[in-house]
């Protein structure tokens, strides 16, 4: 009996000593950092508690080399609790990444490098495990290449890529679940627009523009939804040329127009049916077209207002409203008003206005927005 009390004594006075600070306890592990006998072992662990109850961790390859060396906390089956900050290594020596964790999960700023090189890749500055910001960097010039955010391992939100040389921004995209999803511009080495249009899911739709400088877009392209090209509108000074096409890529229309300020009119157009051939022109857009004069129609349909014409209340009401496909009225908004009554009236006016000849694009009638003017005068009456 005393014998096996002694033997018991013993024991705990060792694994005493070895929880002392400064102790080191070495661990082998196989290939997947399963706990494993030396002889069998891919790595090998040494282990430092320290006073506050962390512990020194560096793991090595069996060459003795570093693989890893950080603080955390040992748990029984001798895996880590990371809690400070990590290197890790490849077999050669050189870094592969670095950073903090908090009680296991990666917090702050990570460093990524590239392989079999102490050349900095990217910087990641983490918001919560999976999400954060990330700055790329180039392998030969070390500057800035790309930056964004990302969630997982997909791009979000605005992304910018930079001249690898220049440092000047290159671009600006929109991604959504690593997809482009939005506006994109790209501009040249001395930061000025050349491109622009938008993306939904990967693919390019509406209208793109290509600059010739800074202010004046040289060519235009519009998609449709499955990428093809709708039209393209080419300019020259103020002259636009327009081509049209059908959806099997063959051309509809060429049109040269002159475009400016002062005037847009069609200066020659053809047509074209789908086998090439010339057919009857009509111009790739017409706009809306009222049935009515309307300031004869607003001169003879307004109701003055009693308590505008008791207050004199005179002056001007803008409205802006769609014409729908249908050529009806829709939604007038006072964008520039006198007394609500005075507003109420002219809204009245334009909701109950005859149908109009609605926009046509390429022939078929499309939505459009009109602007109209009503104006309240209190006229004199006659002698």
């Amino acid at each position: 009996m005393y014998r096996i009390l002694l033997i018991t004594l013993l024991q705990l006075v060792m694994f005493q000593s070895f929880e002392c600070f400064g102790q080191s306890k070495e661990i082998y592990f196989d290939s997947t950092w399963k706990s494993t006998s030396k002889a069998h072992a891919s790595y090998y662990r040494v282990a430092i508690k320290e006073p506050d109850g962390k512990y020194k961790i560096t793991d090595h390859y069996m060459n003795g080399r570093l693989q890893m060396k950080g603080y955390g906390y040992l748990i029984i089956d001798d895996s880590t609790i990371e809690d400070g900050y990590f290197i890790y290594y490849d077999s050669a020596g050189h870094k592969i990444n670095e950073g903090a964790y908090k009680n296991k999960v990666h917090v702050g700023k990570w460093k990524f490098y590239y392989a079999n090189s102490n050349i900095l890749l990217n910087e990641r500055t983490l918001t919560n495990d999976s999400e954060g910001y990330i700055i790329f960097y180039d392998l030969v010039t070390h500057k800035k290449i790309s930056e964004g955010k990302f969630s997982g391992n997909f791009a979000e939100g605005n992304w910018k890529y930079y001249d690898r040389k220049t440092n000047r921004m290159i671009a600006q995209q929109e991604f959504e679940n690593d997809q482009l999803n939005g506006h994109s511009i790209f501009y040249d080495s001395c930061g000025r627009k050349t491109i622009e249009g938008d993306f939904i899911n990967g693919k390019r739709v509406n209208t793109w523009k290509f600059y010739k400088d800074v202010w004046t877009s040289c060519k235009q392209i519009t998609y449709l939804d499955s990428e093809k090209v709708d039209y393209i509108k080419i300019y020259k000074g103020d002259t636009v040329k327009l081509i049209d096409y059908y959806s099997n890529g063959r051309i509809r229309r060429i049109e040269m127009h002159k475009e400016n300020r002062m005037e847009d009119r069609i200066l020659e157009g053809k047509c074209f049916g789908t086998d090439g051939n010339d057919t009857l022109f009509y111009p790739f857009i017409s706009d809306a077209e009222p049935t009515i004069n309307i300031d004869s129609y607003i001169n003879k349909n307004l109701r003055y207002p009693p308590s505008a014409l008791k207050k004199h209340e005179q002056g001007l009401v803008d409205l802006v409203f769609i014409i729908n496909e249908d050529g009806s009225v829709e939604n007038p908004i006072v964008r520039r008003g006198l007394q609500k009554d005075c507003n109420d009236e002219a809204k009245r006016l334009i909701t109950h206005m005859p149908r109009w000849i609605p926009k046509k694009k390429d022939g078929i009638p499309i939505k459009s927005i009109q602007v109209q003017t009503v104006e309240f005068e209190i006229k004199s009456p006659k002698k």
